[in-house]
C-alpha cells in the first residue's frame, strides 16, 4: 500500500516495498515498517554508531540517507576545489581513481627523483643530478664523431675536453650533452659553409664587373695586383688577402700602383715582377734560356737577361 502521508520531517513516506528492498540492501532484516506516526527506531548496536551519519536517529532518516548517497558518485564528495582538478576529473568512477593513484604510486616508487630545495646539501644536489643520468665528471661523457664537418673547424682533444668541462658544469646528461654537441658544431660548420659560399659568390661578382671594365687586360691587371700584395707583404699577405681581392675598388688600386711602380723604375722592382705569375715566370725562363744573347759570353744583352732571369726564379718558384 502506498502512503502518502509526510513524516513529521515532512520528507514524502515510501512504499512498503521501498522500505523492505532499503532494510534488505543494508543488511537489517529484522527493521519493521512504520506505516506513519512517530519515527522508528533504530535497533540497539545500531543506534548512536560511528559510521552513522549526522541526524541518522531513525529507520526513516537512515533510508533518506542511503537514498540520497545512492544516487551519487565519489564525485559528489570532494570539495570543489578537487572536482575541478584535472588530474581528478579524468576519473570516471571510484575504482578508476584508485587504480591511477596506485599507478602513481608504482611509477614514483621505481623512477622518483625528488627535486631539492635551496640550501640542501651537495651530497642531496648530487644525488638528484646523478638520478638525472649527469655521469660524476667531464671525461665520462660520451661524443659521436661529427661528420662533414667544415675544415676550419679543428676537433682536437683540447677543445671537446672544453666542451664536455661546460657541459658538465650546467648538469647536462649524457643525451643532452651528445645533443647539443651535434647541433652546436653542425651549426657552425654550416655556417662556415655559408661563409665560403658566399665568398666564392662575390668573387665571382667582382671578377664578372672587372672583366667587363679591363676587357682584354683583365689577367694582366689581376696579376699586376696579386704581385704587388706578395711582392710588399710577402705569402702570408696574399694569403690573408681574402675578402680584399673580391673588392673591384681594392684590385683596380693595387694594379695602378703596380703599374705606377713599374713606370717610375723603383730599385729592385720591373713590370716583370708585377705581371707574371708563376707559370708566366717558367715559360719566360725558357725563353731566356733559349736566346742566343743569353748563351753567348761577352754579348750586350747577357747580363740584363741573366738579372730578368734571376728574378723570375723567385716568381716561379717562390713555394
Amino acid at each position: 500500500m502506498k502512503v502518502d502521508t509526510l513524516d513529521p520531517k515532512g520528507n514524502s513516506k515510501p512504499t512498503k516495498n521501498e522500505f523492505k528492498e532499503g532494510v534488505r540492501l543494508l543488511g537489517f532484516n529484522r527493521l519493521r515498517w512504520n506505516d506513519g506516526g512517530d519515527p522508528t527506531p533504530l535497533p540497539e548496536g545500531i543506534a548512536g554508531a560511528d559510521w552513522l551519519g549526522e541526524g541518522v536517529d531513525s529507520v526513516e532518516s537512515l533510508r533518506d540517507a542511503y537514498t540520497n548517497a545512492k544516487g551519487k558518485n565519489f564525485m559528489d564528495f570532494l570539495s570543489d576545489e578537487n572536482k575541478a582538478d584535472p588530474a581528478v576529473t579524468k576519473y570516471k568512477t571510484a575504482d578508476d581513481f584508485v587504480k591511477g593513484h596506485k599507478n602513481a604510486l608504482e611509477l614514483v616508487g621505481k623512477k622518483g627523483v625528488v627535486i631539492p630545495e635551496e640550501g640542501d646539501p651537495e651530497e642531496k644536489w648530487n644525488e638528484y643530478h646523478k638520478a638525472l643520468g649527469v655521469p660524476e665528471d667531464s671525461s665520462k661523457y660520451s661524443l659521436a664523431e661529427i661528420e662533414n664537418l667544415h675544415p676550419d673547424i679543428k676537433m682536437t682533444p683540447e677543445e671537446t675536453a672544453g666542451f664536455t668541462a661546460l657541459a658538465h658544469k650546467h648538469k647536462l646528461n649524457q643525451k643532452q650533452a651528445d645533443g647539443l654537441y651535434q647541433d652546436y658544431y653542425g651549426m657552425l660548420s654550416k655556417t662556415l659553409e655559408k661563409r665560403d659560399q658566399d665568398r666564392e659568390d662575390n668573387r665571382a661578382t667582382a671578377e664578372s664587373k672587372l672583366r667587363q671594365e679591363w676587357g682584354k687586360d683583365f689577367a694582366e691587371n689581376s696579376t699586376i695586383a696579386k704581385r704587388v700584395v706578395q711582392k710588399f707583404g710577402g705569402k702570408e699577405a696574399l694569403a690573408a688577402f681574402g675578402d680584399l681581392g673580391n673588392n673591384p675598388g681594392v684590385l683596380k688600386f693595387l694594379s695602378d700602383l703596380g703599374k705606377k711602380i713599374s713606370e717610375d723604375s723603383f730599385v729592385g722592382v720591373g713590370s716583370v715582377d708585377l705581371t707574371v705569375d708563376a707559370g708566366g715566370a717558367k715559360g719566360r725562363i725558357k725563353q731566356i734560356e733559349a736566346d742566343p744573347d743569353f748563351l753567348g759570353e761577352d754579348t750586350p744583352r747577357r747580363t740584363a737577361l741573366l738579372d730578368e732571369r734571376t728574378r723570375l726564379y723567385k716568381i716561379a718558384y717562390s713555394d
